[in-house]
């Protein structure tokens, strides 16, 4: 069986064409370093294998890429089906140039050939592939059994090349260019660039786009469709008689443990997961049409001046979805210091986890207002995360190569786009049943059972009471001194997912009466406390799955570093809140006046460390966006 390596520079297509030849759905996106490690498929009596994108066989910018240059060295036999973008042939071809000096076994496929028609481009690529000396495939995604059948019949001549320096390899390739084509063109930037690259629009243009993000996710659709989910479930409770008349008549335990831990405790997340879905789609919607690379590009100063870089913008939005997996991709960066502090930073961002809690207990107490506490506590995480930045650079400053190459602006494909919401709600949902069935019940047992093992409906007789009883006096200065929320906050511990289930065991509720019951239940608010209960929240010590891929990147140390930091800083955070609504009551315009706030100085800070193109860089002539 024959070994077909897909090798080429970031954003050439190169893990779609993967995909597409293997029939996976391995994640494809506009920036380097998506593919850290290599990747195994077999399809058609092929062995397919996708390594992390490369520009260069001596310069390195990233672990990935040393992981990259390792395989080849220790693969030399296999085929190099190395991947160019055809508009973008004067950067792609320095990299095959190098790879048939050293002997690989080169098949070039070129992808995006149709954009040459568009850019009015014409390429003789019967030309580039008698130069080369290598077989030249234009790659058709709509005909995957073309390109199989070619790579069936590939023809391999002993062309080589020898280069003195890299100096050689680019005057070789600009004599290339000239020979198979008359006309050049800046490739990657569009027209919009104009607008979403202006020092003075691009970060005011970035909050409204994730203003109406969040007025999908909580205020439209979103709220829809979990209301649709709420309904559906409530309807089939209520109408079984195995629930209602068999269990409850005959093992009321039972009846309870269904009741109570497994459908309140399942249903309490999957109500929500809508807002997931939609939140997602709007962010792989963002990263399908090449404007993450952009915000990347934006950020990457002031990323910088944080010690972190561009590259670290990926992260820090995956962390919108679950931090957990958004700091396992914190594996591409290869300054172990920058590394460490994005791990300690990334649980600041509002993780989907955080949505229903913010949702349910903001709905109940500030009702259309919610939208901006929800937008507030989002800014609020993100300008803590900056603070924390700061101080830690000030302590142990850190420096981050970044390397980005601009897509162009593209239509986001549909394919895509739906694989990986798909792959997130499969990987939610199988989140939700390994932890959310465990610890409810480890919930339900310790709220309906006594100290000495009777069952018991009623809550003040019951283990849980007992136990956040001991630990309540910690919170009393915060104003969330009752047991029943010190309880929530230690099942938060283990997965945020299970504020809201505790919160309905407790109150003895389903999820549709879970809003009436927040003001008079064993767990139970008032405006003041609600919103330093959601801010709290925001900030505390991340659940246990994070705290695992914490340890597993950057060891027991920084993992337990970061549990007791995020706890002392929503401690801190809580307090000074406190002292303000207490001075100021709250109110929305004191929402509003905080988001206006935190808005002025990230402006306030882009403007003075922002990175804007000044026309010097490689293969751009005269794109100014000042």
């Amino acid at each position: 069986m024959t070994n077909y390596i897909f090798v080429g520079n970031a954003n050439t297509g190169k893990t779609t064409l993967f995909n597409l030849l293997t029939n996976s759905t391995e994640h494809t996106g506009n920036w380097h370093g998506v593919t850290v490690n290599e990747k195994v498929k077999t399809a058609n009596n092929k062995t397919f294998i996708d390594l992390p994108g490369l520009y260069s066989l001596t310069n390195t910018f990233g672990l990935e890429e040393e992981n990259a240059i390792k395989y080849l060295e220790n693969h030399k036999q296999d085929i190099i089906l190395n991947v160019v973008d055809a508009n973008n042939l004067n950067r792609n071809l320095f990299l095959t140039l190098q790879l048939i000096e050293k002997g690989y076994k080169v098949c070039l496929l070129v992808n995006f050939v149709n954009d040459l028609k568009i850019n009015n481009t014409n390429i003789d690529f019967n030309k580039l592939s008698e130069i080369l000396g290598i077989p030249v495939i234009i790659v058709d995604i709509k005909n995957k059994n073309n390109i199989l059948n070619k790579l069936d019949n590939l023809h391999f001549s002993n062309k080589t090349f020898s280069f003195s320096s890299e100096e050689d390899i680019y005057n070789k390739i600009d004599i290339i260019t000239k020979q198979i084509s008359q006309n050049t063109n800046n490739y990657g930037l569009s027209k919009l660039d104009k607008l979403f690259l202006n020092k003075w629009l691009s970060i005011p243009l970035f909050l409204c786009i994730m203003l109406l993000i969040f007025y999908l996710t909580f205020s439209s659709l979103g709220k829809d469709f979990s209301n649709l989910i709420r309904q559906i479930i409530l309807n089939i409770t209520n109408s079984s008689t195995l629930i209602n008349v068999t269990l409850k008549q005959n093992n009321i335990v039972l009846y309870s443990f269904v009741t109570d831990c497994l459908i309140n405790g399942v249903a309490n997340v999957l109500c929500f997961l809508p807002q997931i879905l939609i939140l997602h789609l709007c962010l792989n919607l963002l990263e399908e049409s090449g404007y993450i690379s952009r915000l990347a590009f934006l950020l990457d100063d002031f990323l910088s001046f944080l010690g972190l870089s561009g590259k670290s913008v990926f992260t820090l939005l995956m962390g919108f979805g679950c931090s957990a997996s958004a700091i396992s991709t914190s594996s591409n960066l290869t300054n172990k210091k920058a590394q460490n502090k994005l791990v300690l930073l990334t649980p600041n961002i509002s993780c989907s986890a955080k949505l229903p809690i913010y949702l349910v207990i903001g709905s109940a107490f500030f009702g259309a207002k919610n939208i901006f506490v929800i937008l507030g506590l989002y800014l609020l995480g993100i300008l803590i995360l900056v603070l924390q930045a700061v101080f830690f650079n000030k302590l142990n400053p850190t420096q981050e190569t970044f390397i980005l190459e601009f897509p162009k602006l593209r239509v986001p494909r549909l394919k895509s786009v739906v694989f990986n919401c798909l792959k997130t709600a499969v990987n939610f949902l199988l989140k939700v049943g390994s932890t959310i069935l465990v610890f409810s019940f480890v919930i339900w047992f310790l709220s309906h059972f006594s100290l000495n093992l009777h069952f018991t409906y009623d809550i003040s007789q019951s283990i849980l009471k007992n136990i956040s009883m001991l630990i309540s006096p910690i919170f009393a200065p915060l104003g969330l001194n009752s047991w029943g929320v010190v309880a929530c906050l230690v099942s938060g511990l283990v997965a945020k997912e299970m504020v809201l289930s505790s919160i309905c065991l407790l109150n003895g509720v389903g999820i549709e009466s879970l809003q009436l019951s927040l003001s008079n239940g064993a767990v139970s608010f008032n405006t003041h406390t609600a919103i330093i209960f959601l801010i709290f929240c925001l900030i505390y010590t991340p659940c246990m799955s994070t705290y695992a891929v914490q340890k597993s990147i950057s060891g027991r140390r920084v993992a337990l570093t970061s549990m007791i930091l995020q706890f002392a800083t929503a401690y801190i955070v809580c307090m000074l809140f406190s002292t303000l609504i207490y001075l100021l009551k709250f109110s929305a315009t004191f929402a509003v006046l905080i988001i206006l706030a935190v808005i002025s100085i990230s402006i306030y800070c882009f403007k003075k460390k922002s990175k804007i193109c000044n026309g010097n860089c490689t293969n751009c002539s005269s794109c100014k966006f000042n």
